[in-house]
């Protein structure tokens, strides 16, 4: 492990180490009815009928335009909880941030099996990074890498463990995390 990796990993225990010291997290549950709906259940609408927006404060009287918005994006499979306290400007702006949000996880999405928009959100997507040809497939049997040997980290870790390198499409952190901040903040009582 060399020395940079070892000072970001002793970071990040410590980020995790402070974050569990000074909040509590719920552990409740959101729990769907199993149906033949994508995801798997009945939507649930936070902030039903509120119809005022959580972000900019404008309301539905003002003559400002609502739909239900994904409280978690749908490109990280959620087609379920969604709300009516996000107006359509809002709306639009995080939509740019959770592409790239979106940009950041797209690897992790294949190979979690993370059901996406496409196809009414019955189809795990595919990643391709057409600059080192370099592909990840991900069906009932398993996952199917396709890799350029000469363009591609592969390292054996372990007899049991091997990690394969794969480039990111390029986005903004900045814009990545405010993709997920939204969320976060989404979730957060309105009191």
């Amino acid at each position: 492990m060399d020395e940079a990796y070892a000072s970001y990993n002793k970071r990040e225990l410590g980020f995790r180490d402070y974050f569990q010291a000074h909040y509590e997290l719920e552990d409740e549950p959101i729990i769907h009815p199993e149906t033949d709906t994508p995801g798997g259940g009945e939507q649930v609408v936070l902030d039903k009928g509120l119809y005022r927006c959580r972000y900019c404060g404008s309301k539905k009287s003002d003559g400002v335009g609502f739909k239900k918005a994904h409280v978690i994006p749908e490109h990280m499979g959620n087609k379920l909880i969604v709300s009516h306290a996000e107006c359509t400007p809002c709306n639009e702006t995080f939509s740019v941030y959770e592409a790239h949000l979106g940009q950041l996880i797209g690897p992790l999405k294949t190979l979690l099996g993370v059901k996406g928009k496409s196809k009414g959100g019955r189809r795990i997507p595919k990643f391709k990074d057409f600059k080192f040809d370099t592909a990840i497939t991900r069906s009932d049997t398993g996952v199917l890498w396709e890799i350029d040997p000469q363009q591609t980290t592969v390292r054996l870790d372990s007899p049991r463990d091997i990690s394969i390198g794969v480039r990111h499409i390029p986005y903004v952190p900045l814009s990545a995390w405010k993709g997920l901040a939204r969320s976060s903040v989404h979730l957060l009582d309105l009191e």
